[in-house]
């Protein structure tokens, strides 16, 4: 690939802040903001890696709030015990105690979030989906069957990464997160079935782009009703309909992550990217002088005889600089094609440029004229 400046492209960023060591570099650009988390463009001199780093103020009043201010602390030491695809990595931490900020070094995620991925860009089919799902059920099997157990508790598309160039996604923010302790005391409420039914809610948007509830405890009161979403009427896909309603259903009917990830919704699908790359070095070659010869001039060279049922039958030989020859045949109805829509269904299937296809309508234009005056029955199309 040839090398040239990006868009956007900056020489040089700024350092305005390092930690203690000085490995980690702080730039003066922002990733991500959210209510009192900033997420900054960061470098690891280290590694040599780009990083996030994350400062969270807690303010006066937050301070106040003891339990908050914990699981703000708690959610860097969790995610730096964790090591999985699935899940955010965390490099680092600290707590800046005269300026009460939390610092967290983490993996960056330039893509964003789920909700901004998912206004951002249109997906064709499922498979995209499919892939996101078996890789945020991979993350809540090894969550829900750690040492001890670990529940999530806030999982939606907000908390879901997005590696936009490998199509890869991970859960983060866990200052929600509950480790179920035998020595703690854990609300009845609180087991793994909420990061389900929260994951069912995801699916939805996934597939709708808008979140099925504007508020989680709302949802939750409906679930414990019974009652599933109308934005699940939506999704047109049965089979997918199926997977969301098995996340939905009843807390004592709702299956684990490890038997969701056996669903027939999530049959793999391999895509034809993929495929594509299988091809072999010398499939490869032959393709190359195949573009250079489309790429290249060539000229067109048509005929044709008109048949007793108004078509006409025409060969367009079409030979390359290369000195390769290639032939279309085309059947053209005086009755109900047009040489316009004829031509523009050629020129696609075989890339021609637009000079190319006006140059092959005057060629078929002359020559279906020829024809028509040479024949009386058909003088009057």
């Amino acid at each position: 690939m040839a090398s040239c400046p990006e868009v956007g492209y900056v020489s040089r960023y700024d350092v305005v802040e390092r930690e203690s060591t000085g490995r980690y570099a702080r730039y003066d650009m922002i990733i991500a903001q959210s209510g009192i988390k900033t997420v900054y463009k960061g470098f690891d001199g280290v590694n040599g890696l780009e990083i996030a780093w994350t400062k969270t103020v807690l303010t006066k009043e937050l301070l106040k709030n003891e339990e908050y201010v914990k699981s703000l602390c708690q959610e860097a030491n969790i995610l730096k015990s964790l090591k999985h695809e699935s899940i955010v990595k965390c490099y680092d931490s600290w707590v800046d105690f005269e300026n009460k900020i939390i610092h967290m070094i983490t993996e960056p995620f330039f893509s964003g979030n789920l909700v901004r991925y998912l206004n951002k860009h249109t997906f064709q089919g499922n498979t995209i989906i499919k892939n996101w799902c078996r890789q945020i059920l991979n993350g809540l099997v090894f969550l829900h069957t750690h040492n001890p157990p670990i529940i999530h508790r806030d999982i939606k598309c907000e908390n879901i990464f997005v590696n936009g160039k490998t199509g890869s996604v991970k859960l983060g923010d866990f200052s929600s997160a509950m480790i179920l302790d035998d020595k703690l005391m854990i609300p009845p409420e609180v087991s793994e079935k909420v990061d389900i039914y929260d994951f069912g809610l995801c699916i939805i948007q996934m597939f709708t782009k808008e979140p099925p509830y504007s508020n989680k405890q709302y949802a939750r009161a409906k679930a414990k009703l019974g009652v599933m979403p109308a934005d699940l009427n939506k999704v047109t896909d049965p089979v997918a309909k199926l997977f969301i309603e098995r996340c939905l259903a009843p807390e004592s009917e709702r299956p684990s992550a490890i038997i969701l990830l056996d669903h027939p919704f999530l049959a793999q699908t391999v895509p034809t990217t993929l495929r594509a790359r299988r091809l072999n070095l010398r499939t490869c070659l032959r393709t190359v002088s195949n573009q250079v010869d489309r790429l290249q001039p060539k000229t067109f060279k048509l005929t044709g005889e008109i048949d007793n049922n108004g078509s006409i039958s025409m060969s367009l030989l079409i030979t390359f600089r290369s000195a390769k020859e290639e032939t279309i045949q085309i059947h053209f109805s005086l009755k109900n094609d047009t040489i316009q829509e004829v031509v523009a269904r050629i020129a696609t299937q075989n890339g021609w440029s637009t000079a190319e296809a006006t140059l092959v309508s005057e060629l078929m234009e002359n020559r279906i004229t020829a024809l028509k005056s040479s024949d009386s029955r058909w003088s009057c199309f």
